[in-house]
């Protein structure tokens, strides 16, 4: 029981903190819960891509092989399949996206989804030492892929040109992907030096996802009505 709640800790602290810096018109808890649920649900195809992948492709500890596995056989797959469950929800006809922080609340919530599921796995496959690293990296390197593609998402779509409406949906995959790419290599290379570079880069990550959070949550009380586009200040 215990490793079960060290698995699921993490996402809940941080679904809690993301939730709780939405201080305008929250997001409707059914509607989460809808996302948290279907992000659990994109395991399942990640699983069969990522094997299907690896089978075809015979990875090999090689740093090049590894390179392409993290960002072709992971990055890419997991980053995807929540991305398009994120556009399928929360696209354009959702009535309840109508700040640009709501971009970040749905993406985590899908994002975090996968990753407790993930995170079960591992933690009762590793035990306590695997629950405690996952923690404090895995699970949140998942939550902050997402701040990122919620963060482009957020912008795009409020975006009334359509190039830079266009370039913002694309910085919400494309970036995501890029982090999660260089995560798992410097994860999975085996490389002394690489290994070292994790820490900072982790560090680093941190502090990208705080920024792109402060600065959506400071403009929440801006709502806009999606029929009329008008834009209401709620503070």
């Amino acid at each position: 029981m215990y490793l079960l709640a060290l698995a699921i800790a993490p996402s809940i602290a941080i679904l809690v903190f993301i939730y709780t810096k939405d201080k305008y018109d929250k997001e409707p808890l059914k509607f989460l819960l809808l996302l948290f649920g279907l992000g659990c649900l994109t395991v399942i195809p990640a699983c069969i891509l990522e094997l299907v992948i690896q089978g075809f492709a015979g990875f090999n500890e090689s740093l090049p092989s590894v390179l392409v596995e993290a960002f072709l056989g992971v990055a890419l797959i997991e980053e995807g399949v929540k991305y398009f469950v994120l556009r399928l929800a929360a696209g354009k006809r959702c009535r309840h996206f109508n700040q640009m922080y709501d971009g970040i609340v749905y993406a985590v919530y899908v994002s975090l989804g996968f990753a407790t599921v993930e995170n079960i796995l591992y933690v009762f496959q590793g035990g306590l030492t695997t629950g405690i690293m996952r923690a404090l990296t895995a699970v949140p390197c998942h939550a902050i892929t997402a701040v990122a593609m919620g963060y482009y998402l957020g912008i795009g779509r409020f975006r009334v040109d359509s190039r830079d409406r266009k370039k913002y949906m694309a910085l919400s995959f494309i970036v995501p992907v890029i982090l999660h790419g260089i995560y798992d290599f410097l994860v999975l290379s085996g490389n002394t030096i690489l290994i070292l570079i994790f820490i900072p880069f982790v560090i680093f990550m941190y502090i990208f996802a705080f920024k792109k959070i402060k600065r959506l949550a400071a403009h929440n009380h801006m709502v806009r009505d999606e029929e009329t586009g008008r834009i209401t200040d709620l503070s």
